[in-house]
């Protein structure tokens, strides 16, 4: 057409259809796993092993230097508590910061000591202060183990369930698959944890810390679990992403 009169066909790209105006490079963000396995599982591993040693260490320090501090939270009433639920909430805290990046370590921290002893140990606290509960520990069979491993169980499924989502392994944001998926890892550390220390009777924790420094079964226990979660969790995020899963 004229000089002095656009061409409308300028406007369109070919076969009639509009072009594009910025090139497609890339997939939504949102859906991409921002770390892979071998990230994933590194951090859980090092995580691992890190809050095995210093719940080993805190437990150690204290009984040592404060004798009664194994009776602290507890009531009149169960068994004590306190030393289980501090090294099991460390343990959960340097977890929580492998699985993150950047400041968000301390998010995973917090999360991660929080969350596991408040729903751990303060519902001890208050079980081991009433004598109406006390007698019907004991009234039944295995009473006040069952609630002891019974808390623990779904204190330690919560806490895992909440660092796998809020890991960055299935990318910003709060993922519900990767915490399912690094439950189902926790949970496959422990059968295979279970297995060895079975095979090798060397890998069994001893109930007390036997020195400064953490015995063989508490590396081995702390490194399977934060390896497994990790692994577990980037693996599920795949999955949801429909992305392949051997790399």
């Amino acid at each position: 057409m004229g000089k002095g009169r656009p061409d409308p066909d300028d406007e369109l790209g070919p076969f009639g259809a509009a072009p594009f105006e910025e090139p497609l490079t890339e997939m939504e963000p949102s859906i991409i796993p921002q770390r892979p396995y071998a990230a994933m599982t590194a951090g859980g591993l090092l995580g691992g092993l890190l809050g095995a040693t210093a719940g080993h260490v805190a437990v150690y320090g204290l009984l040592k230097a404060v004798p009664a501090s194994s009776a602290w939270m507890r009531g009149a009433f169960g068994p004590s508590f306190f030393y289980g639920a501090l090294s099991t909430a460390l343990y959960y805290a340097f977890l929580g910061a492998g699985l993150m990046r950047g400041k968000r370590r301390f998010h995973g921290a917090a999360l991660g000591l929080v969350v596991f002893f408040a729903c751990f140990a303060l519902p001890l606290a208050v079980c081991s202060r009433i004598e109406v509960y006390d007698q019907f520990a004991r009234g039944i069979d295995y009473g006040w183990f069952s609630t002891v491993f019974g808390l623990l169980a779904l204190s330690s499924g919560l806490t895992v369930w909440l660092l796998g989502a809020a890991s960055e392994a299935g990318g910003p944001g709060f993922d519900a698959t990767a915490g399912f998926g690094a439950l189902a890892g926790a949970v496959l550390a422990y059968l295979a944890y279970g297995l060895l220390a079975q095979t090798f009777p060397a890998l069994r924790a001893p109930l007390q810390p036997p020195g400064p420094l953490p015995p063989l079964a508490r590396f081995v226990d702390g490194a399977l679990s934060g390896a497994f979660t990790g692994l577990a969790a980037a693996f599920s995020a795949k999955l949801k992403a429909r992305e392949p899963v051997w790399y």
